[in-house]
Parts: structure tokens; sequence; C-alpha cells
């Protein structure tokens, strides 16, 4: 009788949606909402209220949760034993059913949907909702404070797992924490939860939760403002969100400051030193390491020493520095191992294999990228465990690369919407199809790596692109080739970068190649036309020739024209646009904030110079987007 979509509708009141039961059945037998409210009655009152109680847990909850939620008078040592044995009694009268099977474990509990919701609505009719989604947030402040520690040390993976049991339980407290406009709960989840996000790859989430707190809070000179806006910032640099990450880091660090904290600023100053290193300003995190090391001295945090050392070698492999690099390295691994600290040992070890592989010892750079894979599994880590396939195929040589593993670690960084592992994936199996003569294959590869590096505003990496695309026009363009190098090669010089692996060889052949087509005194010119160009531009010409190529030479459109400009989310964002959907509309079909979504609505606007949103929307639709 009904269509999935009125169905859906339906189920979302579902207590009421069994309707009249046979005639001749008892009362209780005519709704599933009297059913369940008939064997509600035959509860004790201290069951009963036990049961509404746990319907404030939007899924499946712990032993240990549910005994701090409900007894939170009881002493420690008998609060689990008791909470167990009055949870047994729901339990054998169906109202309760064991989740699965135990977790790390740790006993846990669901309810039937239909069964939560009845307790939910008798929550609120017996006015404990408000006391019970406090005591909820309470619980969850003090689950984080208590495993947060530990994700920096020898549990790292099973505080990681935990975290993962609970993460719809999250998110009800942050929704909680918002709407009732009780800000210090969101920021003490952000500050303890970032590690998290991180490790999951949970980006859009992660952002989502902070702009929503950030938005109804006023910023504090306190400990708590301090780790969130750190927790933020780091969460920014993940999404390659440069500017933000930047400004809450340097919030961060003036409240470090005001708090005269030195452990403190020395994570910051390395979080601002990472920033500035992905951007390529590469003196400016060299600096900010350099002080982070300084203020880790001071608050003897021998583990914060060793990250900002690490950090400096990272600073070197970018200058190919490669002696510096490997000596910062090979001094940090020793104490990262006897730290135990899992997530920066797999970072500290996939660095350290990636300048043994410029210095040609690829044997050495494998073995520490299968330690570095193991690790990221063990934790569950899907961005890092991306990266480490992608290093492990060019440690392998130039026949691996674009092979099996960069075709996984496409699927990861697709599933987890990371620009920056798309890009890189997509360079290597459009390098491949370049080996094998498929330049039209090659091309849309290389186009949409090209994309993923605008949107991840990383120019540096774009630029590998370039220089790759540039080859497609060796035949019919050599000169645009040479041009395209040039600017290329200009962005990395902009920022004492040296790029070097088996792509840069394959670049270098071809500018060789293009010398002896043009000659010395045309190459030279072209390379510096292109030196001289707007990286924008540079970007734009660079596309089209890709875009072009992939349809096996067929002129651009000026849908091609509008492609270029705009990254890969502001396109999604554009489709909406001329749907006539909101910021808030936008932000929840992409799970971004209507904060987000505003700031690539005004991008857009800017790019396609409109004045306004219907401009943008009626341009969209003559290109044929929507």
């Amino acid at each position: 009788m009904l269509s999935p979509d009125a169905l859906l509708a339906l189920l979302t009141r579902q207590l009421t949606l069994m309707g009249s039961g046979p005639r001749d059945a008892s009362p209780r037998h005519h709704t599933l909402h009297a059913a369940i409210a008939w064997g509600y009655a035959l509860l004790s009152e201290d069951d009963q209220r036990l049961l509404r109680w746990l319907g404030v847990f939007p899924e499946s909850f712990s032993l240990e949760l549910a005994a701090q939620l409900c007894f939170p008078e009881v002493p420690d040592a008998q609060r689990e034993a008791i909470a167990l044995d009055r949870l047994s009694d729901l339990f054998d009268q169906g109202l309760l059913q064991r989740a699965g099977s135990e977790f790390e474990g740790h006993a846990r509990f669901r309810m039937l949907v239909s069964i939560r919701t009845f307790a939910h609505e008798q929550l609120t009719a017996c006015g404990e909702l408000e006391q019970a989604q406090t005591r909820l947030a309470v619980v969850c402040e003090q689950l984080v404070a208590k495993i947060e520690p530990e994700l920096a040390g020898v549990r790292q993976a099973e505080a990681m797992n935990t975290l993962a049991a609970e993460s719809v339980m999250f998110r009800a407290v942050f929704d909680w924490a918002v709407e009732h406009n009780v800000p210090e709960t969101g920021l003490r989840l952000i500050a303890g939860l970032w590690r998290f996000w991180a490790n999951r790859g949970l980006y859009q989430d992660a952002r989502s939760f902070i702009d929503r707190v950030f938005a109804v809070a006023a910023p504090e000179l306190t400990p708590v403002w301090g780790a969130a806006l750190r927790g933020a910032a780091v969460t920014a640099e993940l999404q390659t969100d440069w500017k933000a990450a930047r400004a809450w880091g340097e919030s961060a660090i003036a409240i470090w400051e005001a708090l005269d904290d030195p452990g403190q600023l020395a994570r910051s100053w390395v979080d601002l030193g990472n920033v500035f290193s992905s951007t390529g300003e590469l003196e400016l995190a060299h600096a900010a390491y350099e002080r982070a090391y300084a203020y880790a001295v001071s608050a003897g945090d021998q583990r914060m020493e060793t990250v900002a050392r690490c950090s400096t070698g990272n600073v070197a492999l970018r200058q190919g520095l490669l002696p510096e690099a490997v000596a910062e390295f090979e001094a940090a691994l020793p104490i990262m191992r006897v730290l135990r600290d899992q997530w920066l040992l797999a970072m500290t070890l996939a660095n350290y294999a990636i300048a043994l592989i410029r210095l040609g010892q690829s044997k050495s750079a494998i073995s520490c990228l299968n330690e570095c894979l193991l690790i990221r599994i063990e934790l569950g880590d899907e961005s890092g465990r991306a990266m480490a396939l992608l290093s492990i195929e060019e440690a392998m040589g130039e026949a691996e690369i674009g092979g099996s593993r960069t075709r996984e670690a496409l699927e990861i960084a697709e599933r987890l919407g990371a620009p920056d592992l798309i890009a890189p994936a997509n360079v290597n199996l459009g390098a491949r199809a370049l080996q094998q003569g498929d330049l039209r294959t090659a091309a849309a590869h290389l186009a949409a790596a090209l994309r993923a590096f605008q949107e991840a505003e990383s120019p540096i990496f774009a630029s590998e692109s370039i220089d790759l695309i540039a080859e497609l026009a060796e035949t019919s363009d050599p000169a645009l080739a040479a041009r395209l190098m040039g600017g290329a090669t200009a962005v990395r010089a902009a920022r004492s970068v040296a790029w070097e692996g088996q792509h840069a060889r394959r670049s270098k052949a071809l500018e060789q190649r293009l010398t002896l087509t043009l000659g010395d005194d045309a190459a030279a010119a072209n390379r510096q036309a292109g030196a001289d160009m707007d990286f924008r531009a540079l970007t734009i010409e660079a596309l089209l020739l890709a875009q072009q190529q992939s349809r096996g030479g067929e002129l651009a459109s000026g849908s091609d024209v509008l492609m270029a400009e705009l990254t890969a989310r502001e396109l999604m964002v554009l489709r909406l646009l001329a749907e006539g959907k909101s910021d808030r509309e936008i932000g929840a079909e992409l799970f971004i904030s209507p904060k987000t979504a505003n700031r690539h609505v005004m991008s857009i606007l800017a790019k396609l110079d409109c004045r306004n949103r219907t401009a943008a929307a009626t341009r969209a639709h003559q290109l044929g987007l929507v």
C-alpha cells in the first residue's frame, strides 16, 4: 500500500503504526504501544525508573556506563554488581537484550527501538528527561577524561575501540550540549576526543561538532578552552583548512602563554609548525618546531622533545636534506619504542621510510613501512593505512606504482572523503597509465588528482600533478608542456621544497626531451613564462588540458572551465545551491556545518563573479551542472 518514503515516515512513529489488532484479542494486544505499556505496568517502581533512564541511551550501552548513569550514589566497588543484578530483571522479562558479542571483555546491552522509544516517552512524561540527559553528559565526560590519557599510551588500540563503541552516544551528547547551551560539555569532549577522530578519519563529523560548539561558546582563558582549540586546530589541519588551523592554533598558544603552561605550548607550537610545513612555509615551520623543543625541555617532557626533533626532521626531508632527516628519525625511533606511543611510532616510521626510499635503501624502507602498516591496522587508522600502502608501492619501485595497493588506498580515501589521500592515489594511477601509453586514462586520473589537491589547498603537491600532466602535451604542444613544468618548478622553489622520487625522475626526463625538441632558448623562455604565471591560472590551464585529453582531445567547454575554477567540494555545494537549498540544508546534505557551507558559497560567488546565490544557480543551470 505504501511507498518506501511513506513507510519511512511512518516508522518514525512506530509505536502507533500497528493500528488495531484482532477484535477478539485483549486490549493490550491492540497496539504495540499498549503491549509495551502493559508489561511496563507490571514492573516495580524501581525497575520502571531503571527502564526509563536506560531510554536516554541512543543505542547500545555498556554495563559500566549503565551503572554510572543509573546508580551514581552506590560506591564504586559495588556499583557494577548492583547494576548487573538490576539489569538482569529487565533482561529476564525481554526488555533488554545482549548487544552482540562482548566488546573488549565488557558486557553490552540494547533495547529494541520500540521499547527504547517507549522508555524515552515515559522519561519525558515523568519530568526526568532533563535530569537524565544531564547525567548522561556527565557520564560521557567522565569516560572521555578516563580514556583520553590512554590515547597516547600503551593501550592506544583498546582506548580507540572503546571510544568507537560509544560514538553514537557522543553524538547525542553533543547535540544536547548545543541545543541546551551547555558549551563546557562540548569543549571537554572536543578536548578529549580529537585524537580519536583523527585516528579514525572522522574529520567531517569532528568539524561539525567543533563548529557547533564554538558557535555557542564564548572563548575564555581556561585550560579546557586551550585544549579544545588545540583539538580544533589539528582537526582543521587534517581537513586541509589551513586558515582555520592557523587561527585556532594561534588562539590556543595565546591561552597557554597566559596560563604559563610550557608543556601545552610545546604541543601547540608543533601543531602550528605542521600547518606551516603543509603550506610550504618551511622556515616558519622550522622556527615553530624549535620553539616547541625549547618549551618541551623547559617542561621536562621527553615525549614532546622527541616529537619536536622528528618534526624538524620532516622539514629537512621536504628540503631534500636527507642525511639530516635520517639522523633525526634514527635518534627518535628508540625513544618512541620506549614510550610505546604506537601512533607516533607509526608516523616516525613512515617518514623515516620516505627518507630511506630517497636514499635508495628500499629494502630497509619496506621493513619500516610493513611495521607501520601493522600498527595502523591495529589502531584502526584508515588514513594512515592508506598512506602506508602508497609508500610501500613507492619503495617497491616504479613497476609497482599504481598497483593493487594504490587502488586499495584510493578506496579508503574516497570512503573517508580525504582529498589529501585521493590526490596521491590518483597521481600513482595516472603515472602507471602514462607508463602504459594510455594517455586518456592517465589524463582522467591526473585531473582527479589536481582537483583533489585544489580542494586540499596543497600547492606543493599539486605541482607534482601539473608536472605529470605536462607529459600529456609533449607531442601536441611542447611549448605548453614546458610552461606547465616551469610553473610547477616555481611553486616548489618559492617554498624551498625539493621534489624527489619516482615521479620526479620521470619529469626530469621529460624536461630533457622538451629541451631537445624546443631548443635551449625556447625551452627556457617557456619555462620562465610558466614560472611567471599566477598559480590559479596555471592550475586551470593544466586541468583544462587534462580534461580535454581524458575525452580523447575534444575541446574544453564552458562547463570544463567552471569545473577547473571550483574545487570538488564547491561543485557539490553549487549543485545543492542551484536546487534552492539553504546553508543549513547544504550542511546537512554534506555533513558539514552551516557556517562551513556558507564559506563555500561565498567562495563560489567570488570565483564565478556572481553577486548572489540566484546568479550562481542560474550559471550552474546554464552549464548543465544541475
